[in-house]
């Protein structure tokens, strides 16, 4: 079932970890290179059989996981606290095992974690119920029939709480972002100058982790767990014969070192999602390129040394090299704030350094920025980051523009006149916006043009008035008030609308000022009045329309000079 802890494939002489000699349960990991454990001591609660049959799925759970899950621990002991406060006898309660826990049990505890829930409107709560609730299916699938069947149905379906929807974490602002990029680039070129390159410098460790988190907006927990073996370099073919008897760390400290590396690539890991993923970066990519390198430039000698393979290192007091702790409270945003005099506004989260960057992406190609979905997919995106106010002013911004185009579309574009309507024009029928005369001369053929009719090719917006249109040939008509268009044009509009397509666009700026609002109008204005029918046998004369499109700069680019 999905959420559960279900039990891995392995063989069935595995044995469950034992609990220690003194009945207490450890689990011991390392964070960040420093010793971490957490215990269940099964002697310390009422109901002690549970406890530790608990408690050993726990701890088997952990062990797979390799890492601890505060959630599912302080639930668990959350859980075992309130079963302790049922009025039973002392015989019942030291006697009370899994196959006792009933229903009622299991809701009592329930709802007084959706009381917490309501009151603190965090996802606290929510998290321990949904990790115990997946805790006891395990237990479930190793012991079958331990569990009563009515525990094991209410199980099966989804817990009473609920996921918080609260505002995601703001990105710092501009002003913030530029002071503390600004102060991290200082901080690790100059650490560049230094004989120990600053390994014992807890900012230079942290000015190393600013510029990866503004450059490349992956979380904080994906780049503190990056390894030199994450990293594969490309050079030129000359470079490259000289390096063939060097190992490949060693190869890629040569490279970084010399600023020799012309393509980097990097492999990121989510370990709560699962999910491995590439990224290239190039010279080209001026900020991640620069980060990375001097990461692995910083750290060369001290990785040489230890032999530790962790990009970001840190010599402690007792001259250890290590990955820097962190979790430690000298390593928040804060702190390093206050001994750097940098500005911080809002929520003390590390996250807060990737958010500019991917609201970056979003704000530059949000089609590109979904569709891709390395970052997020659409759900989480619209679920959990769409709350920036940033995002919500661009948002706003985009809606109203859309809507004012569509407008100056509507008010100031051509005139289209659908296949019904010119039948009843020909039949005798008045049209609203256009005199008997020019409908008139119309539906006779008078006002065509090779692209569309054209209600006064001597009142051109183009041109002076009272000088013939120079722009008949050149797509221009489609956006054009004068314009007057029919099914017999049609051919025409998708020969343009292939021409102006963005993607032909050599400059993306000529195409914005100029042959965006033709695009647009045909694509959005034009091709809708017609049925897919009429467009497809349009389409097989779409390359006999007459174009004048210019040489290739001057029509999607740059003019070329005259030849002299």
């Amino acid at each position: 079932m999905k959420g559960s802890y279900s039990t891995p494939e392995v063989p069935a002489s595995s044995a469950r970890p034992p609990a220690p000699d003194d009945g207490r349960f450890t689990y011991e990991w390392t964070d960040y290179d420093d010793r971490r454990a957490v215990s269940i001591d099964p002697a310390t609660f009422e109901t002690p059989v549970i406890a530790a049959e608990l408690a050993a799925t726990w701890f088997q759970v952990l062990t797979e996981f390799g890492r601890d899950e505060s959630a599912l621990t302080t639930g668990l002991v959350d859980l075992l606290r309130s079963i302790g406060a049922l009025p039973l006898n002392d015989n019942g309660k030291t006697t009370f095992a899994v196959r006792d826990l009933r229903r009622a049990h299991l809701d009592l505890w329930e709802l007084n974690m959706l009381a917490r829930h309501r009151e603190a409107k965090s996802d606290t709560a929510y998290r321990k119920v949904v990790h115990v609730f997946a805790l006891l299916r395990r237990h479930e699938d190793d012991h079958p029939g331990t569990l009563h069947k009515e525990v094991t149905d209410r199980l099966a379906r989804q817990p009473r709480l609920w996921h918080h929807r609260n505002d995601g974490l703001p990105p710092l602002s501009p002003e913030e972002t530029r002071a503390w990029r600004r102060w991290a680039y200082q901080k690790a070129k100059s650490a560049l100058t230094q004989p120990d390159r600053g390994i014992t410098d807890i900012d230079v460790q942290t000015a190393t982790h600013v510029l990866l988190s503004l450059a490349t907006g992956e979380p904080p927990e994906v780049l503190r767990a990056l390894t030199i073996h994450d990293f594969e370099a490309t050079t030129t073919t000359e470079v490259e014969d000289s390096l063939a008897a060097l190992s490949p760390v060693d190869r890629l400290a040569y490279l970084a070192e010399n600023d020799l590396i012309e393509l980097l690539r990097v492999r990121y890991t989510k370990n709560r999602a699962h999910e491995t993923y590439d990224e290239v970066y190039g010279r080209r990519d001026t900020a991640p390129f620069t980060a990375f390198r001097w990461a692995l430039t910083l750290n060369t000698a001290a990785r040489s040394e230890s032999g530790h393979l962790s990009l970001i290192l840190m010599k402690d007091t007792h001259g250890t090299v290590r990955q820097p702790p962190w979790q430690r409270a000298i390593y928040r945003l804060s702190e390093i704030a206050e001994r750097n005099g940098l500005p911080l506004s809002g929520p003390n989260h590390w996250a807060r350094l990737r958010k500019a960057a991917t609201t970056r992406e979003v704000l530059a190609d949000p089609r590109t920025y979904l569709s891709n979905g390395r970052r997020h997919s659409a759900k989480t995106f619209f679920g959990h980051y769409t709350n920036s106010s940033v995002l919500r002013a661009e948002a706003g911004r985009i809606l109203i523009d859309s809507v004012n185009d569509m407008f100056d579309s509507a008010i100031n574009g051509p005139t289209i006149v659908t296949p019904d309507a010119e039948q009843a024009i020909r039949a005798g029928a008045d049209a609203p916006g256009i005199d008997p005369a020019t409908t008139s001369a119309l539906v006779a053929g008078q006002l065509d043009g090779p692209h569309t009719g054209c209600r006064n090719p001597l009142d051109s917006p183009y041109e002076k008035k009272g000088t013939v249109c120079t722009k008949s040939i050149t797509g221009t008509c489609f956006a054009c008030p004068n314009a007057l268009i029919t099914l017999h044009h049609l051919p025409a509009a998708l020969a343009i609308q292939d021409m102006t397509h963005p993607d032909r666009a050599a400059d993306p700026r000529t195409w914005q000022t100029h042959w965006k609002p033709i695009y647009d109008t045909i694509t959005e204005v034009v091709l809708p009045v017609f049925s897919p029918e009429q467009i497809q046998r349009a389409r097989q004369q779409a390359n006999l329309t007459p174009i004048d499109a210019g040489v290739l700069n001057d029509m999607r680019g740059v003019p070329e000079a005259p030849a002299s």
